[in-house]
């Protein structure tokens, strides 16, 4: 897979570049070349700092008080468990992918994944200790802003200065840049929207990313079995699927929701357990072509295991329709748990969604009118970006596509 065709147009020195690339460096390559994609993937990049950041940039705590002299971390007493899992994974990529270029190869019997898991999970209880260090009272209803404005008292507040629950009626249904502070104006309840959007991030990518996480894995493992062994193990697992394509996904979704509430985790996991069937089929049909390939047969001469053969030899050459459907996915995604939640069916209040904030202008679309435009637009962004993605990647790994 690394040999690279070398044509006559090559510039002088390039032949040998491209001769020397490896199948995943001129994906990359080719990806960079579409300027439309390496749009997209800045900003879902810029989507994940929002939500990773999002009790930093908008919140009603402060960072730091001085209050004559004594000194106290609201904002960081008042972080929650998800809040800490969320940053212990975002510095777990942090560390991987610092760590894939930094340690050298030959440590850890040859590849760094070790020293990369030790690196992960020391970061993850060092978090875990200061956070659990830095609680104080959870839910806390200190006016900080009011304090703030005392003699003697100094705080460091976030560039948001609300959270996406507080409400004050006395400023409700305020245009966006009317009140200062209040930069995307406020809703029928008085919330600040530029909060609300901002957290609701957190939601949209969660579902969008866990979700088809989910399906790829089912989608991944129940494909490479039926396209391995074939016969009636493809037989029965075939079956199943068209069995599972039948079922309208919207609407089942709908139904398990209205016998099972409106969980958060509940969504997620409907949605990814209706969403795996493409991604079995691409998989299925890459193995049909991949195990009578000389490298599939050699693996089985030499009395390999399948699940080696499975996971260490195909599924690496066969996985790139996977990671394409997987971007069309995550969006797919957001859409179904933004329509969920316009239909009244998703997230649960107070908890901020786009697809609640839209539904909550659509009875004011008249009066607040920024209530359908802005959520409307994040999620047009959203989804457009990972579209974009999306087709970045298909046109870089398939090679009738690549530009010269």
């Amino acid at each position: 897979m690394s040999d690279v065709a070398v044509t006559a147009t090559d510039r002088p020195g390039e032949a040998t570049r491209r001769a020397h690339e490896t199948y995943w460096a001129i994906v990359r390559h080719q990806f960079a070349k579409n300027r439309a994609a390496v749009a997209g993937l800045w900003l879902v990049c810029l989507f994940f700092l929002a939500a990773i950041f999002a009790p930093f940039l908008a919140n009603s705590k402060p960072f730091f008080l001085c209050d004559h002299g004594r000194w106290s971390f609201p904002l960081f007493a008042d972080l929650t468990s998800s809040d800490l899992v969320i940053f212990a994974a975002a510095g777990c990529v942090l560390l991987w992918w610092v760590a894939g270029r930094v340690v050298p190869r030959g440590w850890f019997g040859g590849h760094p994944w070790f020293g990369m898991f030790f690196l992960f999970a020391g970061l993850f209880v060092i978090l875990s200790v200061a956070i659990e260090l830095t609680v104080g009272e959870r839910n806390d209803r200190t006016d900080y802003r009011s304090l703030a404005g005392r003699p003697g008292v100094r705080a460091v507040f976030p560039p948001i200065r609300y959270s996406p629950v507080e409400t004050d009626l006395a400023i409700r249904r305020t245009p966006p840049l009317r009140l200062p502070g209040h930069y995307l104006g406020t809703d029928d309840l008085g919330r600040d929207v530029a909060s609300r959007l901002l957290w609701a991030t957190r939601v949209s990518l969660a579902v969008g990313f866990i979700a088809e996480g989910l399906a790829v894995v089912i989608g991944v493992a129940l494909g490479a079995i039926a396209g391995y062994f074939g016969r009636r193990a493809d037989f029965i697992i075939m079956r199943f699927v068209e069995v599972m394509i039948c079922f309208p996904a919207f609407f089942l979704i709908l139904t398990v929701l209205a016998f099972f509430g409106r969980h958060l985790w509940l969504i997620m996991l409907v949605i990814g357990l209706t969403g795996w069937t493409d991604n079995a089929r691409f998989i299925r049909a890459e193995f049909l072509r991949l195990r009578n390939q000389e490298y599939g047969m050699a693996a089985r001469a030499l009395g390999l295991g399948w699940v080696r053969i499975v996971f260490r030899h195909l599924l690496p050459n066969g996985i790139a329709p996977v990671l394409v459907n997987a971007s069309f996915g995550v969006a797919a995604a957001i859409l179904i748990e933004g329509g969920l939640s316009f239909l009244g069916f998703g997230v649960a209040p107070p908890r901020a969604t786009w697809g609640t904030m839209l539904n909550e202008g659509r009875e004011n679309i008249l009066d607040l009118p920024w209530l359908i435009i802005l959520p409307g637009l994040a999620i047009f962004l959203a989804v457009s970006a990972y579209n974009l993605v999306g087709e970045g990647l298909r046109d870089a790994l398939d090679p009738k596509l690549r530009e010269a």
